[in-house]
């Protein structure tokens, strides 16, 4: 999984003003603070990003035990869906192509985004 956001980090580089990257980042929290180790990797995240333009990062507080998925939308019609934590099928990670699904999710991951701190001010407020 590392070798993928590290790709993605890439292409954000790469890509100029032609396209971005969005992420929403899952931060575990008990009591609305993160475990201290996630909360450095955020910081060292946040460095390592302040100068790609391309690239956005905001935070969801994630205080729930059950596993979540992650989600990838390419360009304007694939959606690739990852699964945290295994269940009885096995089933990691697959990809449907087709608009009206990204669009589906396009949408969820919009209303999502507005509603969410960014980067920036998730730090910002965790280091007070």
């Amino acid at each position: 999984m590392a070798a993928y956001y590290e790709t993605v980090l890439q292409w954000a580089r790469e890509a100029g003003e032609s396209a971005s990257v969005r992420r929403i980042i899952g931060v575990p929290e008990h009591d609305g603070v993160p475990p201290p180790a996630y909360l450095a990797w955020l910081r060292e995240h946040q460095a390592e990003v302040r100068d790609v333009y391309t690239y956005e990062a905001r935070v969801m507080s994630w205080n729930s035990s059950c596993a979540w998925h992650n989600t990838a939308l390419i360009d304007d019609s694939v959606t690739f869906l990852s699964f945290s934590g295994a269940g009885r099928q096995q089933l990691t990670g697959f990809s449907i192509e087709g608009p009206v699904c990204l669009a589906y999710f396009a949408s969820t991951f919009d209303r999502a985004w507005g509603a969410l701190q960014t980067l920036d001010e998730y730090v910002a407020r965790q280091s007070r």
